[in-house]
């Protein structure tokens, strides 16, 4: 991959870590599908157009991260550039995982089911994290994956056959293990 296409899909903040060489080209490779994956799955902006048009005039250039996609990108790099590659794509493929999980449970729930799965979250992160139950880990997990779907605007709509039969291969994995 040539330096500029690299730049153009690959988020500014993580400039620091391809200098160093802390992202081999199948780490590199795995950031630009996650950004390109998440920024089709999510229909809310991370950042309003509003919101970047009044930081640019108030700072005179846009901010780094402004896509759910920029977000993660960057926040996969810079937390985990120091795993194997393999590690690194276990890391991506269990939030496309998740990602995908999420508009798959909670697409045209109702009010109920979210309100339940809010408050079993907030009853369990009531304990310090060492005395989770494996009931409360799956509470906070289901309430993280509901705020994803909220907060980016997941949608069914957005999800590709590829996508699916991705999910059916993870989960068959996790089965499996």
């Amino acid at each position: 991959m040539s330096e500029n296409i690299i730049m153009e899909t690959l988020n500014y903040q993580l400039q620091e870590l391809l200098v160093n060489k802390q992202l081999s080209p199948r780490k590199i490779r795995n950031l630009i599908l996650l950004r390109k994956m998440i920024n089709r799955l999510a229909t809310k902006p991370y950042i309003s157009d509003e919101e970047v048009a009044s930081l640019e005039e108030k700072f005179g250039d846009k901010p780094d991260i402004i896509t759910w996609g920029d977000y993660f990108q960057v926040e996969v790099g810079i937390e985990h550039a120091d795993k194997s590659d393999h590690a690194f794509e276990k890391v991506i493929q269990t939030i496309t995982f998740d990602l995908i999980a999420a508009i798959l449970i909670f697409t045209d729930k109702d009010k109920s089911f979210t309100t339940q799965v809010k408050d079993q979250q907030m009853k369990a992160q009531i304990k310090p994290a060492d005395q989770y139950t494996s009931n409360d880990e799956e509470s906070v997990h289901l309430g993280i994956l509901l705020g994803y779907f909220h907060e980016m605007g997941l949608n069914m709509r957005a999800l590709t056959d590829q996508d699916l039969a991705y999910f059916e291969q993870f989960a068959s994995k996790k089965a499996v293990s």
